[in-house]
């Protein structure tokens, strides 16, 4: 795919990411990364797990910048990603059928 979208809000952002190429890329993620079922699509929080899975990806250059441009959406309020399932759920559930 690599074309993603960083969805941010006041005092945080998540890049979105189709479930399979997240899983296809065998990225770690942490718990404060979140899941949306009916979109098919997981959010990978700023910090850290977007980082792991650009880098996964062999997205990040040497001076460790993404190599792809990323749209970003913003909204002033709180976003919608803050009330979805974290993503532990589907990593764990993966990691049973293994």
């Amino acid at each position: 795919m690599n074309e993603y979208t960083f969805h941010s809000d006041p005092s945080h952002a998540w890049l979105a990411v189709p479930l399979q190429e997240f899983l296809d890329s065998g990225a770690e993620v942490s718990r404060y990364s979140y899941y949306a079922k009916s979109r098919d699509m997981v959010f990978l929080e700023e910090d850290l797990d977007a980082y792991r899975f650009l880098k996964a990806k062999g997205l990040i250059g040497e001076d460790g910048q993404p190599t792809i441009m990323i749209e970003e959406q913003h909204t002033d309020s709180l976003s919608f990603i803050r009330c979805l399932p974290s993503i532990d759920t589907v990593t764990r559930t993966v990691s049973l059928r293994d």
